[in-house]
């Protein structure tokens, strides 16, 4: 896991955006449940340096910001590639992970969400 400190003193972020984890139900859970239990774990950790670095945090729902790119429906290989098409259009560069792709569009949603009804920090 990288240095989240080091991250935090060098961007001097003001709030945390970061995708809750969703287990499914029946057998695919069984299946994904380490998985997503490793991400939920990360998670925490994460939000406690956040949280006593006085920075405070936002769950958001995939579902929710997935819509922004056409909605799960889709499958997870075209959300994929329609993650990184937009976000290469949001960063005005070349995306090839996923994962950054996803969370310049969390983040891109995010603020498109909250800019005109509150302030981020609220």
């Amino acid at each position: 896991m990288p240095d989240i400190k080091g991250i935090i003193d060098t961007w001097r972020p003001a709030l945390l955006v970061i995708e809750n984890q969703y287990l499914p139900g029946g057998p695919e859970a069984a299946r994904r449940f380490k998985a997503v239990s490793q991400l939920v774990a990360a998670r925490a950790t994460i939000a406690a340096v956040f949280a006593m670095s006085d920075i405070g945090h936002r769950l958001v729902e995939s579902f929710a910001w997935q819509r922004s790119l056409g909605g799960a429906e889709l499958g997870r290989d075209q959300l994929k590639r329609r993650s990184i098409l937009k976000a290469g259009d949001i960063a005005g560069a070349r995306i090839d992970n996923h994962k950054v792709a996803d969370a310049i569009n969390i983040g891109y949603w995010f603020a498109s969400q909250n800019r005109l009804t509150r302030s981020i920090t609220d």
